[in-house]
């Protein structure tokens, strides 16, 4: 079931139950976002995505990203005064948090924030410096990937107030990780960082984590995460044996077999 929403004075047909950032983000209207994803559920964290939701003559400002088009003729603003207005206060927050971010600041300069008046934060026990203080906004995309997407739930959330961060359990290498990186896909600060040492050991160096990599049974070179690999096994145990050799690999040998292939069809 479709219901119209007026947007910016622009109507849209939105499919019931489908969250207003999302409905505006396929008509082309931009909205600033930094903790959403289509593919996890709504968090509303970073409280960017506000918009103005008008009904009657009552209005709200709200969080877009988790606010689903329910009734027929709703007026929405992205850009009204008081939506914008609280977007920067919003946006200078985040800036006083992570000062030194560059997607941070590039949003900042997106919704007209060059400064913050806010004070950075003041760790009790973190280093003033540290990555998990000046370049993470708390979106908790990574954490939201690894359980929703993945079904690790290797990292969380931990602490509070100044100290709060996101962590492996106690710190130490998570056993439940696989290195699959899909927290460093959805990172939009690019804070976490994943780097493949010779040796065969895949580092996320800000969740103190490591794990080995499997060594390609053709050319010798480690190609993934032993513990990646093996999920896929347990779920799909007939590709077990196409698991033992890298992609760069498997190519090569399906070229030959297409080749013998061919040959032996002439």
């Amino acid at each position: 079931m479709k219901l119209a929403v007026i947007v910016d004075g622009k109507e849209l047909q939105v499919e019931k139950g489908t969250v207003l950032l999302k409905a505006c983000r396929r008509a082309g209207i931009d909205i600033p976002a930094l903790c959403y994803h289509e593919a996890l559920e709504p968090y509303g964290s970073c409280r960017l995505c506000l918009v103005e939701v008008s009904r009657g003559t009552r209005s709200r400002v709200t969080t877009s990203c988790n606010y689903p088009v329910l009734r027929e003729g709703e007026t929405v603003s992205t850009c009204s005064e008081s939506v914008l207005r609280t977007r920067k206060v919003v946006m200078e927050l985040l800036l006083a948090r992570c000062p030194g971010s560059e997607p941070v600041r590039e949003m900042a300069r997106k919704v007209g924030v060059s400064k913050t008046r806010f004070p950075s934060l003041a760790p009790a026990r973190l280093a003033a410096d540290d990555e998990a203080l000046v370049n993470c906004i708390l979106c908790g995309l990574c954490v939201r990937a690894c359980e929703e997407a993945i079904g690790a739930s290797a990292i969380s959330f931990a602490d509070r107030g100044p100290n709060r961060r996101v962590a492996s359990p106690f710190d130490v290498n998570s056993a439940a990780c696989i290195g699959c990186g899909a927290c460093v896909a959805v990172c939009p600060t690019g804070v976490i960082r994943m780097e493949d040492a010779p040796e065969g050991i895949r580092r996320l160096p800000f969740l103190n984590t490591e794990v080995p990599l499997r060594r390609c049974g053709g050319c010798g070179r480690f190609f993934a995460p032993e513990a990646q690999l093996g999920g896929v096994h347990g779920k799909v145990p007939s590709v077990g044996e196409h698991l033992v050799v890298c992609a760069d690999c498997r190519r090569r040998e399906f070229g030959v077999q297409t080749a013998r292939w061919k040959a032996t069809a002439r």
